[in-house]
């Protein structure tokens, strides 16, 4: 058996990689389209994600099992698209990817949450569970508009490159789950809209159930010591 201190070990340096590849990926993302050096990049920076979240759940293995065959299988399905132009291809690799992200997300979650003392890797793990939930968001964006076209008034010519698509829409989730609302891209549909206002609230609700929890550990943790 595996003692709470030594999975604290096990954890951290996952939880550190895994945010820092979800910064890099939102570093790079708005610059994607523009050169594909970048592209690379992007793509590079989503295998550490991976690897990274995989090593963050690897002691769940039901839940191993279920992130790695649905990567794999949406790498597949994105490879089918990408030689043979199959959009069903890619609207199955897409929902395979949104259902890592979310084991992904319940995984690091029941972790912090199991969590008696606040320690850095649950303040870590707490950011990435605020990312992972604006990268689940923006592949449930992807899929809308995927499914009808027009869901949200992107930047014309985007439209064109499906990779450029998945970054504007990454781009309008980050945008949406902190409520900054820029407004250069919106929802122009009504289920496009229902979400947008759902993940409004939840990147609201999060953050302020998030640091009540943290504040009120902190303070009995302080007051059992003394």
């Amino acid at each position: 058996m595996i003692s709470a201190r030594g999975r604290q070990r096990i954890a951290t340096t996952p939880y550190v990689a895994l945010l820092a590849s979800m910064l890099l990926i939102l570093f790079l993302g708005p610059w994607e389209g523009l050169y594909p050096l970048v592209r690379g990049g992007v793509v590079v920076a989503t295998l550490l994600v991976m690897i990274s979240a995989l090593r963050c759940v690897a002691m769940h293995r039901g839940v191993f099992v279920v992130i790695l065959v649905a990567g794999l299988a949406s790498a597949v399905m994105q490879t089918v698209d990408l030689t043979l132009g199959m959009q069903g291809a890619r609207l199955a690799g897409e929902a395979l990817m949104l259902v890592s992200l979310v084991g992904m997300t319940g995984v690091v979650l029941s972790h912090i949450l199991s969590s008696e003392q606040i320690t850095m890797d649950t303040v870590i793990g707490t950011a990435c569970v605020y990312l992972l939930l604006g990268f689940a968001w923006a592949k449930v964006y992807y899929l809308v508009e995927l499914v009808q076209p027009g869901s949200f008034n992107l930047p014309a010519g985007s439209d064109s490159d499906p990779a450029v698509v998945s970054g504007q829409l990454l781009y309008y989730s980050m945008i949406t789950l902190t409520t900054v609302g820029y407004g250069d891209v919106a929802p122009q549909t009504p289920p496009a809209r229902s979400l947008a206002m759902l993940q409004g609230l939840v990147g609201q609700l999060y953050i302020a159930i998030m640091i009540a929890r943290m504040v009120a550990l902190q303070v009995a943790h302080r007051k059992v010591s003394r």
